[in-house]
């Protein structure tokens, strides 16, 4: 994400009371009213503004500034439909704001006060009823239920949620508004209403023993918020539960019988009235008591049904997070989120190509795949994002990709779950008999007239569950729902995994079980019904028939003649009879899996042997040079030793020659010696035979003087020689073996050259133009990528035979988990069963592997589960995401893949960004961090993840994490305009060219140029040419594949009426009213969604509405989607001239014919 750098904002730690004092004590200091003036121009409450005002008017007075057109805050803030006025302001006595520190604890403290602002709201009353149903809503003004005899319904016990009286949550939020002074052009919709307070009472009206009130955090908050300390709203977590309990005493009164009686009209009052004086909530902001819901629930369920939600789905994971930060144990995963932890390292994937490089190696890359339709294989950035996401190395973290529209988000992640399958196969494979991989807890769960057996799984099976969440539920069925249709794979995978109970969950043709859509109450009571209790197709009669228990179901056919037959899935599934033969079947699904992995691990190992050729190849051809020069060299020493070696020889040879000639010489010589007397008398001939005789003996001694000498240097070149000649032979052994080494790796790579041509990455790799290398697809060829499928069809067999297997365990532990599903089941792994609840989920995602959830729902559907007790949560759409939301997702499993984009629509936030950025400065927290919408999920992975890439803007740059850049969905000009506002040209155009009816009918993409005018931002002229639009398709019969949006909600609305009201959709589609809810909308409305086409209304045709488009044009993110929606054609109806001078609209301008 972009991050702002506060050491230009010197005053940013500073509370407004602060400020107005400097002010006052330096208003001549020209310096220092310049640096005020523009850290004002960063504030937006009510004193900040009056602030604002006043050092304009010194600025003019002193010469420092101009007057400039401010945009004038609304004078009514329009809400539902309805005007309120706005409230006078009351000051608050502010403390100075803490320094930023961004401390976990903090942080999070500043995420549950921006919770407690956020109610559930409604509409109507109906909205709270189940399935939305107007029959049970009891309205008060014909008499209190119980007293009136209402009536239940057959096999249900009646209980009822006693509304305690609304708040009036546009006036509530008016006040909010006109406190902080919100400068949105388009505010987040309000419903009507949010509830004070609930209570559940029986059939009776008496209270339920166990926690029977709820109170609103948004009733407590919103006083707080008007009038005090915003660091206060941290503080309902330590005052809810003596609100509730002292509204549970107001309501519960005995009677003369001791018996607690029935709630009537006084105690209902007086609890409503005392409500209002503990939270100080002014009567103007509430409507009293005025109706309660009726609610029927199973008659055999002992429980009391769950409390009406008023309050935000996240505040309770909040405080779990915190509580673990508290104790120095929150997992890895969500340190590195919340930034307490930073990334060890930072590589950016599109400037270091040798960190790609390492990223897409094929030891890196997974033995299985997804064999999608058609199995195109994953190209350069996307393998990366698979690669880096399942890196064995870190058990635990976060990795975030950035997925751009149409990049292949979806395809990337099937990688994933095909891999972590494949992974978890492998674990299976250890088991001789899968029944062995459970333990009896020896703790056993009471199921109605019977019990249950609850067992412990492994923990070498754990670790690779997958939790698919989002904020959008499009976003979770795009992956959880798509993933078991037989759409997803190719039409020859032979893939088939309980394929008949998958078809009745997703309700189309389906593969296989691989993905469940679970999340809130009503998905998950539809799940359990057609998952465990469908007699058909339910798990439940399928277990008992692979346990050992034959399954029949008795029909009565015709002349009322009883039929057994065998349930559909037990037949379907082929069902094993007994122990022993799922047995028999296992050792064959092990076999074959083995088999094949064994034969893939054979494949990626020789790509990675290329690989290493292609890295060393220069390296080994240096060394075989060096050694053939080493060994030449020592050759060369060798033939000089040689040769002195054998000149000594000679030398040798010769001063032998001549010891002996002097020798022989000298005892010559001494045979004629002369007689006694002539050498007693010392005769001439005597003396003269001495000399000589003295010469000769000189002579020899000088001659073995000589040979001895001649000796030691023989000696000497020997021994020289014999060294000289092996370190020649082990020179000659390194020389041959790094030729061999050589040779071996020049051939491999050639042969690998052939094998794989542009698939071989190599230092040319990288040179390629950018658009060619990123759709380049790296190592793999079709032969790895074929036996990669098929191991996965074999990980598919061996979760089936595993299961059949060890259906007895796998069966108790889903029954258990189906009892805590339920509204009865909430507190069934209360005590010393609590550690089992792991248990029972591990179990479930050992049969279903990917189980998906809003975020909205994960405190109820996963509460209890420990920290780090799942293991995978893969996140879509997280840049729309308020980072908050994630937590508690990301609280219970140990490595979070992120995915999302954040120049899409950023999250909505109904509260003014004055007053949430002022709620985090209180808590010591960086608002332009972790602050909505300016964060989100995806801005917040986008700083903890080791790998990223860097997108360079007109003014900065954004960070982003592993990027994906080949785009397949949108023609140009869509994409080349998307291109240059969002990702500064670096998007690779793929899309394969289509034919376009309704480009057929209407002509290519092009700007429709109206000039006309406007009610409030509705130009009605617009309006004509878009039903000019539909006409001609209606009247050439085109299919309308295509969604009308606008950036504005006057816009949708009056364009809704325009369209139902003009019948010109009656030809095109038989339910007008379903195709305009479905089919137009807000740019905002549209995200996730895409057509073939796309009118873009723009809306605010005047002049004076520069604040709306500019609302609109001031960052990428509209447009982006907005364009993005489109795969063929776009048609932009508004006026061009004024349109062009709105931010990234003058790029929509140059783009658009």
């Amino acid at each position: 994400m972009t991050r702002m750098n506060h050491s230009d904002r010197p005053f940013f730690s500073w509370s407004i009371s602060d400020l107005e004092k400097a002010f006052e004590e330096r208003s001549t200091e020209q310096d220092f009213i310049e640096v005020l003036a523009e850290e004002l121009v960063h504030r937006q409450t009510e004193r900040a503004r009056r602030l604002e005002a006043k050092v304009r008017s010194v600025r003019l007075r002193i010469g420092g500034d101009t007057p400039t057109e401010h945009a004038a805050a609304e004078d009514q803030c329009v809400l539902q439909g309805q005007e309120y006025v706005q409230h006078p302001s009351v000051d608050r006595v502010e403390a100075p704001m803490p320094l930023v520190t961004n401390v976990p604890i903090q942080i999070l403290g500043a995420w549950a006060a921006l919770e407690v602002l956020n109610p559930q709201t409604f509409g109507s009353p109906h909205e709270l009823a189940s399935k939305r149903e107007r029959a049970l809503v009891a309205d008060f003004n014909r008499g209190l239920p119980w007293e009136i005899g209402d009536r239940g319904r057959r096999d249900k016990k009646i209980f009822y949620h006693v509304v305690l009286g609304t708040i009036d949550a546009a006036r509530a939020f008016a006040a909010l508004l006109d406190r902080y002074v919100d400068s949105r052009s388009e505010r987040p919709r309000v419903k009507a209403e949010a509830v004070l307070a609930s209570v559940i009472v029986d059939k009776n009206g008496v209270l339920v023993p166990d926690d029977p009130v709820v109170v609103s955090s948004f009733a407590w908050g919103l006083p707080v918020a008007l009038t005090s300390d915003l660091s206060e709203l941290a503080g309902w977590s330590s005052v809810v539960e003596r609100l509730q309990d002292g509204l549970a005493k107001q309501l519960r009164r005995s009677g003369s019988d001791g018996k607690e009686r029935p709630l009537d009209h006084g105690l209902i009052q007086g609890a409503y009235h005392w409500l209002l004086s503990e939270l100080r909530l002014s009567e103007a902001f509430v409507r009293p008591p005025r109706f309660a819901i009726r609610v029927f629930q199973d008659f055999r369920l002992r429980k009391a049904p769950d409390a009406l939600l008023l309050n935000s789905f996240y505040l309770g994971d909040l405080s779990r997070a915190q509580a673990c930060f508290a104790r120095g144990d929150a997992p890895r995963a969500l340190q590195l989120y919340i930034g307490q932890e930073k990334p060890p390292i930072r590589r950016d994937l599109l400037r270091d190509s040798a960190a790609l490089e390492d990223a897409v190696a094929p030891s890196s890359i997974p033995s299985a795949r997804w064999p999608g339709p058609g199995r195109h294989p994953l190209v350069l950035l996307q393998q990366a994002a698979v690669n880096l996401a399942l890196d064995g190395r870190d058990e635990s973290g976060v990795v975030a990709v950035n997925g751009p529209p149409g990049t292949g988000k979806t395809t990337l992640l099937r990688d994933v779950v095909a891999a972590l399958v494949t992974r978890r196969a492998e674990a299976m494979c250890s088991f001789d008999d899968p029944a062995r991989a459970f333990s009896d807890s020896g703790q056993r769960l009471k199921l109605g007239s019977e019990s249950a057996n609850l067992y412990g799984v492994n923990r070498d099976l754990k670790g690779f569950e997958i939790l698919v969440a989002s904020s959008n539920n499009g976003a979770v069925e795009n992956i959880s729902a798509e993933l078991p249709a037989q759409s997803a794979v190719a039409s020859d995978a032979g893939l088939s995994y309980f394929k008949a109970l998958a078809e009745e969950l997703i309700e189309r043709p389906a593969w296989g079980l691989i993905a469940g859509v679970l999340g809130n109450a009503s998905n998950r009571a539809r799940f359990a019904r057609k998952f465990w209790w469908d007699q058909e197709v339910g798990l439940a009669t399928y277990l008992a028939e692979a346990a050992g228990t034959p399954q029949w179901i008795e029909e009565v056919g015709q002349g009322g003649a009883k039929i057994r037959r065998r349930p559909r899935l037990v037949v379907e599934a082929s069902a094993p009879s007994s122990h022993s033969e799922a047995l028999k079947r296992w050792e064959v699904a092990r076999a074959v899996f083995r088999q094949r992995s064994e034969r893939v691990s054979e494949l990626l190992s020789s790509l990675e042997e290329v690989r290493y050729s292609v890295q060393n190849l220069p390296e080994l051809a240096a060394a075989a040079s060096s050694s053939r020069v080493r060994r030449d060299a020592a050759s060369t020493r060798v033939a000089q030793l040689e040769a002195g070696f054998r000149e000594a020889l000679s030398e040798e040879a010769t001063a032998d020659i001549a010891v002996k000639r002097a020798q022989e010489e000298l005892t010559a010589h001494d045979a004629r010696r002369p007689w006694l007397l002539a050498r007693v008398f010392r005769t001439v001939a005597a003396r003269r035979w001495i000399a000589e005789r003295e010469l000769l003996a000189e002579v020899l001694k000088i001659a073995t003087a000589s040979r001895v000498d001649c000796k030691r240097v023989v000696a000497r070149l020997e021994g020289e020689c014999r060294v000289a000649m092996a370190a020649a032979r082990e020179l000659a052994l390194e020389a041959e073996a790094s030729e061999r080494a050589f040779s071996a790796a020049r051939s491999t790579l050639d042969e690998g050259r052939a094998r794989l041509g542009d698939r071989l990455v190599d230092s040319e790799y990288f040179e390629r133009a950018h658009d060619v290398r990123h759709q380049s697809v790296p190592w793999c060829d079709s032969v790895a990528h074929q036996a990669r499928d098929e191991l996965f069809a074999a990980a598919m067999e061996v979760h089936k035979a595993f299961i059949d297997a060890a259906a007895k365990p796998i069966r108790s532990n889903l029954a258990g988990l189906m009892k805590a599903m339920g509204t009865a089941g909430s507190s069934a792994f209360g005590g010393a069963k609590a550690p089992l609840l792991e248990e029972v989920w591990a179990t479930l995602f050992l049969v279903v592997p990917v189980v998906s959830t809003t975020f909205a729902s994960v405190e109820r559907m996963l509460g209890a589960l420990p920290p780090e007790s799942l293991g995978w949560l893969l996140i879509d759409e997280a840049g729309q995401a308020i980072p908050q939301a994630a937590v508690g997702a990301i609280l219970r499993c140990r490595k979070a893949i992120v995915v999302g984009d954040p120049v899409q629509i950023e999250p909505v936030v109904p509260l003014p960004e004055s007053l949430t950025q002022t709620i985090c400065r209180r808590f010591g927290v960086d608002p332009d961090h972790f602050n909505a919408p300016e964060a989100s999920a995806q801005t917040l992975a986008d700083a903890a993840t080791s790998y990223m890439a860097e997108f360079l803007g007109r003014q900065g740059s954004r960070t982003v994490g592993v990027p994906l850049l080949v785009h397949r969905r949108c023609a140009d000009p869509m994409f080349g305009v998307a291109n240059a506002v969002a990702y500064q040209h670096l998007m690779v155009h793929a899309k394969e060219p289509k034919p376009s009816e309704i480009a057929n009918c209407l002509g290519p993409s092009r700007w429709i140029d109206v000039q006309g005018a406007g009610h409030d931002k509705w130009c009605a002229q617009e309006g004509e040419v878009v039903l000019e639009l539909l006409r001609k398709l209606a009247d050439a019969g085109a299919s309308p594949d295509l969604y009308i949006i606008s950036p504005f909600r006057m816009v949708e609305s009056s364009l809704s009426r325009l369209l139902l009201d003009s019948g010109v959709l009656a030809s095109m589609t038989e339910d007008p009213g379903k195709w305009v809810r479905e089919r137009v909308g807000t740019v905002h409305t549209a995200q996730g969604r895409e057509a073939e086409a796309v009118i873009f209304v723009l809306g605010a045709p005047e002049q004076d509405q520069r604040g709306a488009r500019g609302w609109a044009g001031g960052r990428p993110n509209l447009l982006n989607v907005a364009l993005t929606r489109a795969q063929e054609v776009v048609y932009v109806v508004g006026n061009r001239k004024l349109w062009r001078e709105a931010g990234v609209f003058g790029d929509l301008h140059s783009g658009m014919p």
